[in-house]
């Protein structure tokens, strides 16, 4: 865990980000840059926790992902001459947030650059999506980065697997993030024997102690009993993970001319319900 107690006043803010809804920030403490998404700015509840999760079960699994760290921000955090709604949102973030390693001059990779490298090496990467039902990794959005010749698999606080199961949802019945699914940008079609091997490396994690790692105040007790138990159902079910890839070859995706027709029906159905109210 990365409180620091009085020592909090070490972190310093160095730089920052007005892209994306986090505004994620760069950090210095105790000599090391850390790259933190600030909790106030992520998408949802559970963001935070998928973000952690998403991340830390990829790396134990051996997938390029970010081994996240908890970075405690309170009022003595440094962060002078920065932008009023950076500062605003790190106030409104204080207590515990996510941070990862920050990599110097990271970039972010475009869809060219991975078929180059070509979609078999990343079977495991769709699979780890499919399963945490990542619905944000598409070709306008690929969530990769490169540090010279490495890659890294980021940003799982989309993913819907935890609010799933904490909520009590099955979202595998739902079409839309069937589609969703459906247009990863590492869509193929996968081979029994990797799902196996795939599965089997899912399964050496013992949870108890992953969760247990989780500050309370992200996730109460309770909620980490639940989700617990939720996770090992699924490990019980495999994850359902071949019933999932079945549904996901038979989506038929509509058309880019289609898809922007119902999404100017939906916004005009809902600005004449905003006129009437």
């Amino acid at each position: 865990m990365e409180k620091t107690g009085t020592t909090m006043s070490t972190i310093e803010v160095i730089s920052y980000s007005l892209e994306g809804n986090s505004f994620p920030i760069v950090v210095k403490k105790h000599g090391e840059k850390f790259l933190v998404k600030l909790r106030a700015g992520l998408s949802g509840e559970y963001a935070l926790l998928s973000e952690w999760f998403g991340n830390t079960v990829g790396d134990l699994i051996g997938l390029t992902t970010q081994r996240p760290h908890w970075i405690w921000l309170d009022e003595n955090v440094v962060s002078n001459d920065i932008h009023i709604e950076v500062r605003e949102l790190i106030n409104k973030s204080a207590g515990v947030n996510i941070g990862f390693r920050y990599i110097e001059n990271a970039q972010t990779v475009e869809p060219k650059d991975l078929e180059e490298i070509g979609d078999g090496n990343f079977t495991d990467a769709f699979l780890f999506d499919v399963l945490m039902l990542n619905i944000d990794r598409t070709r306008a959005n690929p969530n990769v980065l490169k540090d010279r010749n490495s890659l890294f698999l980021s940003d799982y606080e989309s993913s819907l697997l935890l609010s799933q199961i904490i909520e009590e949802r099955d979202y595998l019945s739902n079409v839309r993030i069937l589609e969703c699914l459906r247009r990863n940008l590492f869509y193929q079609q996968v081979q029994p024997s990797e799902i196996e091997s795939f599965l089997a490396r899912l399964n050496t994690i013992s949870f108890d102690m992953l969760l247990a790692s989780i500050p309370n105040k992200v996730l109460a007790e309770a909620k980490k009993a639940k989700l617990l138990k939720g996770l090992e159902k699924k490990r019980s079910e495999s994850w359902r993970l071949e019933e999932t890839l079945h549904k996901l070859g038979k989506v038929v995706l509509e058309s880019d001319e289609v898809r922007v027709q119902r999404i100017k029906r939906n916004r005009e159905r809902f600005e004449r319900l905003m006129k009437r109210t």
